[in-house]
């Protein structure tokens, strides 16, 4: 079951978010004879992980308290963009959330 079908299937279960509608990690299927990782702190770039966002969602699923969600987890999967995949639990409502570190380029501006 890929990731796109644990959404369907598990709605109520993840944060609603569209942006990744059409990206391709959506249609990875998960290792699901992957063990809970070791979560190791890092210096805030991202560092790729064996664990694609399927993988950790299929886990989350069946660990929904688990400590490790109070963390963000980085991921194998990048978007259509190059941006890194990471994961992690929104606390006051116990949903999976999927999200993408933005890269910060010179089409940042500020306006004034």
């Amino acid at each position: 079951m890929t990731l796109r079908a644990l959404l369907a299937k598990h709605p109520t279960r993840f944060y609603a978010q569209t942006w990744y509608a059409d990206e391709a990690f959506l249609d990875e299927e998960p290792d699901h004879g992957a063990p809970l990782p070791r979560v190791l702190d890092c210096d805030g770039v991202p560092k790729a992980s064996r664990y694609t966002a399927a993988t950790l969602a299929a886990l989350y699923l069946q660990h929904p308290t688990h400590p490790m969600w109070d963390r963000y987890l980085w991921t194998a999967d990048m978007d259509r963009d190059d941006q890194r995949i990471y994961v992690g639990s929104v606390t006051n409502t116990g949903t999976f959330e999927i999200h993408r570190h933005i890269h910060l380029s010179d089409r940042f501006a500020r306006p004034v």
